[in-house]
C-alpha cells in the first residue's frame, strides 16, 4: 500500500503541512487529534504551495520506527505508540515555530458574550483545570488550552481548538478512558481529548481579549547570574550532553531521563541566545527536540492557601506577557519586530485596552469564584 493512501493535510494558524504514514494505524490517531485543522483533498490540490511534509515510518513489530522532518530522520523506539507521542509533540512545537502573525501566549482561554478571558502561567498552576471549569458553565465558550493566540493585526483572541492535554483528576475518569493516552516526562501519562469529547462549547470567531490573568505564585528570589532552560528530546543520544556543555554561554547542563523523553536542564546567563544554539546542536546530534522553554525561577503554587487577585500596571503586565511567550516559537516574530524596545512597545500597545491581573493560586473553588465574577466587574 503506497504512502499516498495514508496522507493528510492540515492548516494550523496559517501553517500548512502534510503528514504521511506507511501504515494507516499511525496516521488515524493524529487525524483525530488534529481534526479541527484538517484540510480537504480539494483544498490541498488547489494550492500552489501545500506546505512541509512530515513522514512517519512504522515498525509494526514494536521495534524502531522513525520520523522525518525538515530533511532529518529521527529514530523512535516503541513502534506506533512511541511514534504517535513524539509526532504529536513535535508537530505542535514545529508549527508554533512557523507562526509569524500571532503572539502565542502560554495560556488557556475562554470567552463570554464576545469577550475573552486568558489564563496565562507555567505548567502546573491550574490553567486547564480552571478554564475547563468555566467553559462547562452556561454562557461560556472554550477557546484554547495551553496556547492562546493573539492576532498581531488587530489584537483579537483567536480560537485554537487543538486537543487538550489532561492529567488524571482534571476530567471525569470515563472521559479520560476514552481519550488517547500519551506518555509525558516524569509525570505518568496525560490523556489527549478533543474539547467536544469533554462536552465544551467551542468558540468559532475571534473575540476581544477583555481580561488577562497571570496565574503567578509567590515569587522566589532569582539567582542574579543564571537563568535555567529546559530542553526535552525524544531519547538519549550519546555525546549530546557533552556537546551542549561545550557551547558558549552554557554554565552547566544535566540530563534527566523520564519514562519516555529525556530532559536537559541547562543553566546560562543568556537564555535567549543559548536556546537557538542548543536546538541546532540537538539536531546535528540526531536528537529530536520535543520542546524547549525558558524556566522561571519560582515557588510552586500553594493550592491549599487563599487565592489573591491583584491588578497590574501596564509595565508589570508587559513583562509577564513577554515571560509567558511560548518558548522558542517567538524567535522569528521577535526578530521581525526588532526585539528590545520595539517589541516592548508592540506588546504595550496590544495590552493597553486589556484589564490585566495577577492571580496568586490557591484553593480551587475560591480561585474559580474570583474568575467567575470578573465579567460582572467590568
Amino acid at each position: 500500500m503506497g504512502l499516498d493512501r495514508h496522507r493528510a493535510g492540515f492548516d494550523v494558524l496559517g501553517v500548512r503541512f502534510w503528514i504521511e504514514a506507511d501504515r494507516s494505524a499511525a496516521l488515524e490517531p493524529l487525524e483525530h487529534l488534529l481534526a479541527a485543522f484538517r484540510r480537504s483533498a480539494t483544498e490541498c490540490e488547489d494550492e500552489a504551495s501545500p506546505g512541509q511534509t512530515l513522514s512517519l515510518h512504522v515498525d509494526a513489530g514494536g521495534g524502531q520506527s522513525a520520523l522525518e522532518c525538515d530533511g532529518d530522520r529521527y529514530p523512535i523506539r516503541g513502534g506506533i505508540e512511541g511514534l504517535l507521542a513524539h509526532t504529536y509533540s513535535l508537530l505542535l512545537h514545529w508549527v508554533f515555530g512557523q507562526v509569524g502573525d500571532h503572539f502565542l501566549l502560554h495560556g488557556a482561554a475562554v470567552a463570554r458574550e464576545g469577550r475573552g478571558l486568558i489564563l496565562s502561567g507555567h505548567s502546573g498552576v491550574g490553567k486547564t483545570t480552571l478554564s475547563c471549569a468555566l467553559a462547562e458553565e452556561p454562557g461560556w465558550e472554550w477557546f484554547s488550552d495551553d496556547v492562546a493566540p493573539l492576532r498581531l493585526a488587530d489584537g483579537l483572541l483567536c480560537p485554537f481548538p487543538k486537543a487538550l492535554s489532561l492529567r488524571p483528576g482534571i476530567a471525569r475518569p470515563e472521559l479520560l478512558a476514552a481519550g488517547c493516552e500519551l506518555p509525558v516526562l516524569e509525570q505518568g501519562a496525560k490523556s489527549i481529548l478533543s474539547p467536544q469529547a469533554l462536552g465544551l462549547t467551542v468558540g468559532t470567531e475571534a473575540v476581544v481579549p477583555e481580561t488577562l490573568v497571570f496565574l503567578d505564585p509567590e515569587p522566589v528570589e532569582p539567582h542574579p547570574d543564571t537563568a535555567p532552560l529546559s530542553v526535552v528530546v525524544h531519547q538519549h543520544v550519546a555525546g549530546l550532553l557533552e556537546r551542549v556543555r561545550a557551547l558558549p554561554d552554557v554554565i552547566s547542563a544535566r540530563e534527566r531521563a523520564g519514562a519516555r523523553f529525556v530532559q536537559l536542564e541547562i543553566d546560562t546567563a543568556v537564555p535567549a541566545r543559548c536556546l537557538g544554539r542548543i536546538a541546532e546542536t540537538c539536531r546535528q546530534a540526531g536528537a529530536l527536540v520535543i520542546g524547549t522553554a525558558r524556566e522561571a525561577q519560582r515557588a510552586e503554587p500553594d493550592f491549599k492557601g487563599r487565592p489573591r487577585l491583584e491588578p497590574l500596571d501596564l509595565d508589570q503586565a508587559v513583562r509577564l506577557f513577554l515571560r509567558g511567550l511560548w518558548g522558542t516559537a517567538q524567535y522569528r516574530l521577535v526578530t521581525e519586530l526588532g526585539g528590545g524596545a520595539a517589541l516592548y512597545a508592540r506588546v504595550a500597545g496590544l495590552l493597553a485596552g486589556v484589564r490585566c491581573l495577577r492571580l496568586v493560586p490557591g484553593r480551587f473553588e475560591e480561585s474559580l469564584t474570583l474568575l467567575r465574577e470578573l465579567p460582572a466587574q467590568r
